[in-house]
């Protein structure tokens, strides 16, 4: 690359970003964190990893999670402050960077469950998070990192481990608020100048209310370092303008939920952070590349041109790949140096079309923005647990309600029981044929059983959704099954001809045949890894004043195991009773 190509770059970087508060202010590109790395490898790395492009790091391996005393993982607890080796090693990190000119964030986990009610508990939460803080501080971080995701199960209000016994909904919700508000504030207290970032994002459930309570409590003290959150449904999306839509919902999340005087913290001190996972995901042992370099530098050039303040990588299974080296354990098309090379020159997207969504998403225009992009992003439920959570889906598909979908999931999150079936309208008696399976899951899913020969020579047996739920949990019905498919048929009166859609979801593969009289039409096929996400597929179908009947083939792979559908009019709208019947 010669000095002139390089000055370009620059130039036009500089040109294509804008200040966390999204206003036109030109800034530097954003930093770019990697995910993670320990005192040792950045000690050895950080120059490198400065040369590839990356300016901050979380710094991880000194303390794993909240029930941990950082000051006993050198395996000397009597050693504390600056006797404490991890202490001298981080120091020693952390003086190399900021000569380097680059950040870190030490990071910590929610790894083990916590209990809200638990006052004891929490005297030691909250001890070993000032530590944290003080460690954090002393040893000459930048900010502060806090990874919420390994107790996920627990921040939906219908966790085995809630019992409502002495307590509500309403009382959890509260609960929760208090022990995030005195969890961030004891950090703060220790370590008041820190930038703080927080990961992954969160559904409309408790795990969304510790993420608001965060940026509340920041917000009382206009702490300086803001709030960065730090995103991953981004690490593998290769459709731009999926990607800017869902940065405009997230962004939508806290514009909707937070107070005003938090609004406008948000929106003067805080931004959100795309993180991109290129090579090695799902932990696989091949190092595989997960996008071509063509869609590489489309994608990561979207990233760097969205991003206000820090956009990230996730280096999992792929730490050294990411430098550079053991390039012979990549497993990919085109060479791993064409991948490393993106990375390092972090161009900006260069499309004019995306420039201009670009803008809008600054400038938060949301209604242009979805109108450009062909998505939007609306709180709704998905099953098998119909628990309401955030969706990026086309535009077209939900027009008849978005507000609905925002107010009801509101009030879901802070702790009011709400139902969607009345708004949908599933079918919700069906007859059952399964288990059936031939050894492997695509296997299962190209065979014909019985239910595909002939319906009539089936041992159907009839079942109903669960009251106020939308979604058939097969896992509940056939036990937990993998690698096996179930079939459900249900039989509907069409009394007048009419426009309509058939809308489903389903988790895995799929197959839906329409069925009249002697004729059997395939409708639509899905093999893959799915959510049952209402809607998610949209058929259209131009009914004829008939007797129909409905056949789904739902294959499983892994864990979750189900289905929803429904029939609308265009708009999707459920069709009223006079004029079909189930």
């Amino acid at each position: 690359m010669n000095i002139l190509h390089l000055l370009l770059i620059i130039t036009i970087q500089n040109l294509s970003f804008s200040s966390p508060n999204n206003n036109s202010t030109a800034l530097q590109p954003p930093q770019t964190i990697l995910f993670s790395a320990s005192p040792d490898q950045i000690i050895k790395d950080a120059e490198l990893w400065k040369e590839h492009g990356v300016n901050a790091f979380f710094l991880d391996y000194i303390a794993r999670e909240w029930s941990d005393n950082i000051w006993a993982n050198d395996k000397k607890p009597w050693t504390i402050g600056k006797d404490d080796d991890n202490f001298k090693k981080s120091l020693e990190a952390n003086t190399i960077c900021k000569k380097l000119g680059m950040e870190t964030f030490l990071k910590i986990s929610f790894d083990h469950n916590l209990d809200w009610f638990s006052d004891i508990q929490w005297e030691n939460v909250l001890h070993n998070f000032r530590q944290f803080g003080i460690f954090a501080k002393e040893t000459g971080c930048t900010g502060f990192a806090i990874d919420i995701e390994y107790i996920g199960e627990q921040y939906n209000f219908n966790w085995e481990g809630y019992k409502y016994d002495t307590y509500t909904r309403k009382d959890l919700v509260n609960k929760v608020r208090k022990r995030s508000a005195d969890l961030i504030n004891t950090i703060y207290k220790v370590f008041p100048d820190m930038i703080f970032l927080t990961f992954p994002e969160q559904g409309a459930h408790l795990g969304l209310i510790i993420h608001l309570t965060w940026v509340e409590e920041l917000a009382k003290k206009n702490a300086s370092g803001g709030f960065h959150y730090c995103i991953e449904h981004t690490y593998r999306l290769k459709n731009p303008d999926e990607v800017l839509t869902y940065i405009s919902g997230i962004d939508l999340i806290f514009l909707t939920y937070l107070s005003p005087k938090a609004k406008k913290y948000w929106k003067e001190k805080c931004s959100i952070a795309p993180g991109i996972w290129p090579f090695g995901f799902d932990y696989d042992t091949g190092h595989k590349a997960g996008f071509t370099t063509k869609e590489l530098k489309k994608i990561y050039g979207l990233h760097i041109s969205t991003s206000p303040k820090y956009h990230w990588i996730y280096s999992h299974n792929c730490y050294e790949q990411l430098l550079g080296r053991q390039a012979e354990l990549f497993d990919g098309e085109e060479p791993l140096q064409n991948y490393v090379d993106i990375l390092k020159r972090k161009e900006p997207i260069f499309d004019p079309s995306f420039k201009e969504k670009i803008e809008l998403l600054r400038k938060r225009d949301f209604e242009l923005l979805k109108q450009k992009t062909g998505f939007t992003y609306i709180l709704f439920p998905v099953g098998p647990d119909d628990n309401p959570r955030f969706q990026t889906v086309p535009l077209d598909n939900y027009e008849f309600s978005y507000n609905y979908f925002w107010e009801l999931g509101k009030k879901h999150l802070w702790g009011e029981k709400v139902s969607f079936c009345e708004l949908f309208s599933p079918i919700t008696k069906w007859n059952i044929a399964g288990p059936y399976s031939d050894g492997g899951f695509k296997e299962t899913y190209d065979k014909e059983f019985p239910p595909e020969v002939d319906i009539n020579k089936v041992d159907w047996k009839p079942l109903s959704i669960e009251d106020d739920k939308l979604s058939m949990d097969l896992n509940k019905i056939l036990g937990q099954q993998e690698e096996t498919c179930a079939y459900a048929l249900c039989s509907i009166e069409v009394l007048q001809p009419i426009t309509a859609q058939i809308r489903f979801g389903y988790n895995d593969a799929v197959k839906v045949w329409l069925i009249k009289e002697n004729s059997k039409d395939l409708i639509f096929e899905y093999f893959g890894e799915s959510s049952i996400v209402p809607d998610k597929t949209v058929v259209p179908i131009n009914f004829e004043r008939e007797s129909y009947s409905i056949l789904m083939k739902i294959t499983n792979n892994k864990r979750f195991w189900g289905y929803t559908l429904r029939i609308t009019d265009p708009k999707g709208k459920s069709l009223p009773k006079n004029i079909v019947k189930y």
